[in-house]
């Protein structure tokens, strides 16, 4: 009989692909809110974000995006994020390419840390995403969490952190 000896010892795998995947993110291009014109006027701005049916965005991360080929004012991203804001939804500035550093950057305030307290983690070393913000920002949030913290596979980790006993 095979044992599954990473199993047995309590180590908790993590998968960044995985992980991020779990969380949904909402793409909305703020293209759509400028009507026809080939510039964004602020009062029609306004007014079309206020008509914005929001339904669409319940219990996700709305990435804000624009697909279109003009100067935007400073302005059009801070108002739709404190728009989104004050209505109880979370919204982050992405690029137009929607990949996976961007979706992370979407959902890592929504990330749960504090289940991982105490715990062994190995964070996976061939995952689909290993972009190097992701993998700090994971080690930093659990290096006063988790008990052990590593990266790799079980056969060769690399230990990155081992929380003192106090």
């Amino acid at each position: 009989m095979i044992e599954n000896k990473v199993e047995q010892s309590g180590l908790i795998q993590l998968d960044p692909f995985q992980e991020i995947q779990k969380f949904p993110v909402l793409y909305f291009d703020i293209a759509t809110l400028f009507g026809d014109s080939p510039f964004l006027r602020e009062k029609d701005f306004r007014a079309e974000l206020k008509t914005l049916n929001i339904e669409f965005a319940d219990n996700k991360c709305v990435g804000l995006f624009c697909s279109a080929d003009i100067i935007l004012p400073k302005w059009a991203f801070m108002l739709c994020v404190s728009h989104f804001s004050s209505i109880g939804i979370q919204s982050v500035v992405l690029s137009k390419n929607d990949g996976l550093e961007d979706k992370w950057r979407a959902i890592r305030s929504f990330f749960d840390y504090q289940q991982f307290y105490d715990q062994r983690i190995i964070i996976k070393g061939c995952s689909k995403f290993n972009d190097q913000e992701f993998l700090s920002d994971f080690a930093r949030e659990l290096t006063n969490k988790a008990a052990n913290i590593m990266f790799g596979e079980a056969c060769s980790a690399v230990p990155i952190n081992k929380k003192r006993k106090v």
